[in-house]
């Protein structure tokens, strides 16, 4: 696994990205990551300590800020022996919202409107650039997790999203792909 135990020290995990990674829930006050987050539940399983510095409700530009800015990042990614990105969500998210704002309940226009968006995102240049911020901080081996559907089944967007997600995953594909040391988490 990607995980792979390693008896000569303690090994550690770093984890990036959004609510996701953080634990977000709306049944606690979220001033911390919870500790049932999945990072914190590989940690257990594998064995590894976690470092969880996933912030809720970022976007791809707020992480590449952090990595190349903030010296907690760089200096838990410089000491980490893997780490986990689960970011972009928010992104692809804010383009659905105003192309549905700026459609107007067009559903023609709303289509139109989200590809024009989503061409227009930068997400997949900043997750590139994350990847290879990563990259010149540590050699440990990186594991990207690509989008999900985060609507109900009941929920009208949820069938957009089932439209627009293979795409949107098969470019994270690709950035995993084109990084040394870089898994794609499904």
């Amino acid at each position: 696994t990607a995980f792979a135990h390693n008896d000569r020290h303690h090994d550690s995990l770093v984890s990036l990205g959004d609510s996701i990674p953080f634990g977000f829930s709306p049944e606690r006050n979220n001033e911390q990551p919870a500790k049932y987050a999945y990072p914190y539940l590989i940690g257990e399983k594998a064995d590894v300590h976690v470092k969880n510095l996933a912030v809720s409700g970022a976007e791809t530009d707020d992480l590449l800020a952090a990595l190349k800015k903030n010296k907690h990042f760089r200096q838990s990614v410089k000491k980490a022996d893997y780490v986990t990105v689960q970011i972009g969500g928010n992104d692809f998210l804010a383009s659905l919202r105003a192309a549905y704002a700026e459609s107007r309940g067009d559903t023609k226009l709303f289509h139109r409107l989200l590809e024009k968006k989503l061409a227009g995102n930068d997400a997949f240049k900043n997750l590139h650039a994350i990847v290879k911020e990563i990259r010149s901080l540590t050699k440990a081996k990186v594991v990207l997790y690509n989008l999900y559907n985060p609507f109900h089944l009941n929920s009208p967007f949820h069938n957009v999203a089932d439209l627009y997600l293979p795409e949107l995953n098969a470019m994270y594909k690709d950035v995993a792909n084109s990084h040394k040391n870089v898994k794609l988490a499904d």
